[in-house]
């Protein structure tokens, strides 16, 4: 989440995100923090990527979720 009169952070954080995505390392990362047993306690959030994610990360789409 960002500012809306920030386009200037929107950029620095777009530089940063559509490697990850254009690469599949955003798919890898996701799967790490949200899908495996995360330190100290193994605990796993189990939140697979929502087919939606899975849609704007392909399209490198920054459209807010409905």
């Amino acid at each position: 989440m960002l500012r809306k009169d920030g386009p200037e952070f929107k950029e620095v954080l777009d530089g940063a995100t559509s490697p990850l995505m254009k690469s599949c390392e955003f798919s890898k990362l996701h799967g790490k923090w949200f899908e495996s047993p995360l330190p100290p306690k193994g605990t796993n959030l189990a939140l697979p990527m929502s087919q939606q994610l899975k849609d704007n990360t392909k399209a490198l789409n920054d459209k807010p979720a409905r």
